[in-house]
């Protein structure tokens, strides 16, 4: 009889939700900082709790007019891939991000939309946790969107993309979950157990894992 193929396992069903916030407010010595994190993004505020994995995977964004505008002050908005940044010190410090879009206080128009490509969009890792953790926010936060000025300039932004989730964490779906991880880590460890010793061993028989008890 031929050998029975192991079924693969399939891989985490991903959820993907598009979405659209307004950003608004004033800046605190020319800087509005607003990390990029489902918290933060309208719709998906209500959404990501349910879930232990994130990732953007599509961005754009506009700047609106500015009501009431009296100067010609520029204002700029950008994405950084990064989890904490330093505000930039001037315009043209910030116009060296290549994701920098710009407006004049005389604008009567909104800008262009921006798309940030999605390499520069992915950020340090591939996917970003949910849920909280202490000293963690390089795992939580996968960008920062600046907005740079001279002084207390109003900001009006509309942003808009795609999130991903993976990995419900719901208590039933949650506990599968680990234990299949756990059944994963301990046949390997068992493989590479059998491996050495037959590697040791002087016919050099190779032994099947053993089983493992209730898993």
């Amino acid at each position: 009889m031929g050998k029975k193929k192991r079924r693969a396992a399939s891989p985490s069903k991903v959820v993907r939700i598009p979405f659209q916030q307004f950003i608004t407010g004033s800046m605190t010595a020319g800087s509005l900082q607003t990390q990029l994190t489902p918290a933060n993004m309208g719709c998906l505020a209500e959404i990501y709790t349910g879930y232990d994995l994130y990732k953007f995977t599509r961005l754009e964004y506009q700047l609106q007019p500015r009501p009431n505008a009296t100067t010609d002050n520029p204002v700029t908005f950008a994405y950084y891939p990064e989890a904490v940044i330093t505000a930039p010190g001037t315009v043209n410090a910030a116009m060296e991000n290549l994701d920098c879009i710009v407006q004049m206080d005389g604008a009567t128009m909104p800008t262009r939309w921006h798309k940030v490509p999605a390499a520069r969009l992915r950020g340090q890792i591939s996917w970003y946790k949910c849920q909280p953790d202490a000293a963690a926010t390089e795992f939580e936060v996968q960008g920062i969107l600046q907005a740079f000025g001279s002084s207390t300039e109003a900001v009006y932004a509309i942003v808009r993309g795609v999130c991903e989730f993976k990995n419900p964490v719901d208590s039933t779906t949650a506990l599968k979950r680990i234990k299949d991880l756990v059944r994963v880590e301990i046949l390997q460890e068992f493989r590479d157990q059998a491996v050495n010793a037959s590697c040791r061993s002087p016919g050099g028989v190779k032994q099947g894992p053993p089983s493992v008890p209730g898993m």
